[in-house]
């Protein structure tokens, strides 16, 4: 799980990151952003798909779902524009302003599915109010807005670098600002996250009380709970395996007072990918680690040579477990 990382004056820049002295950005590194821009679209666009093909697998989890593909759609979009010629004053505001919204909403989204998948195993027979479905959206959508409006409105430095093809909040901008636009983002979602998903995997254990005495573990419901179980503990590990890098470079940064910290190519590479790839690895746990939704894939590729059945009933623990 995910250390608690202490949240320290200048521990964001808006991502994508300035480049310490003396590093150089190479071919290595511009293969780690196509590769990982490639398969969290492929990944993003695989789960936008689905869900727009499957109407009968719509449920509100599904959706929240949805929002965070959006917004890892356009995490990955920028990493593949990288080529793009972002040398006038508009194209690098717009890119850097967007680059920041679409990082932020990610995270945010991220954290608000993790509420909700908690309360949702903690109360399996309650209907999650629309009250604080909006409320995720006010926060996810919202907060990403009123901060790039607040960059644009006080003229916020944006910093163009010859050293890497993007830009970001130049290192003038208010410590404030910094932390406000990708400092707290990060470190809410990953307390948030590790928090939440614990406390679902609690959940989920306690649950397993209602297994029928002497089954054979072959029961739909055991077969739904040892899945859930899989994907509680593979999220947050997934996450922190993808973010820690970035993580790491943002809280070295507020520790040395700005100073940015001396990174290796293999490490860029590293923080580059785990940034744009996140919408594929959310695609492999939700869709392909989805019992339902392989087996719907499955029925509508067969059902191109010939008529197929559909899917399975739903489970009697967990109404909204198309996860």
């Amino acid at each position: 799980m995910p250390s608690l990382w202490p949240l320290l004056p200048g521990a964001g820049h808006a991502s994508p990151f300035p480049l310490p002295p003396g590093v150089v950005f190479t071919s290595s590194n511009q293969a780690a952003a196509y590769l990982g821009g490639g398969l969290g679209a492929l990944g993003s666009l695989f789960f936008i798909i689905s869900y727009l093909v499957f109407r009968d697998l719509r449920t509100k989890s599904r959706q929240l779902l949805l929002f965070l593909s959006l917004a890892d759609l356009g995490q990955a979009v920028r990493f593949l524009s990288i080529g793009y010629d972002h040398t006038s004053e508009v194209t690098c505001s717009v890119q850097s302003v967007l680059g920041l919204w679409v990082a932020t909403a990610s995270f945010l989204w991220t954290a608000c599915i993790s509420v909700y998948v908690y309360l949702v195993v903690k109360n399996p027979n309650r209907v999650f109010p629309e009250l604080g479905i909006c409320g995720f959206h006010l926060l996810a959508w919202g907060y990403p807005t009123a901060f790039a409006a607040a960059v644009v409105l006080r003229d916020l430095p944006i910093t163009r670098s010859s050293d890497v093809p993007w830009c970001f909040l130049g290192p003038e901008t208010p410590v404030v600002w910094r932390v406000l636009g990708f400092g707290l983002p990060l470190v809410s979602c990953w307390i948030v996250t590790a928090v939440m998903y614990v406390l679902a995997t609690i959940e989920i254990d306690r649950g397993c009380h209602f297994t029928p005495h002497g089954s054979d573990g072959t029961s739909p419901f055991e077969i739904e709970m040892r899945e859930l179980q899989t994907k509680f503990k593979l999220i947050p590990l997934v996450f922190v395996v993808l973010r820690v890098w970035d993580a790491i470079y943002h809280v070295y940064s507020a520790v040395h007072r700005g100073k940015l910290m001396p990174v290796g190519g293999w490490y860029l590479s590293l923080m580059i990918f785990g940034d744009a790839s996140q919408g594929f690895f959310n695609c492999l746990i939700f869709v392909f680690l989805t019992r339902k939704i392989r087996q719907r894939i499955a029925s509508a590729f067969c059902n191109l040579f010939r008529t197929g059945r559909d899917g399975d009933a739903r489970s009697p623990y967990f109404a909204d477990n198309n996860l």
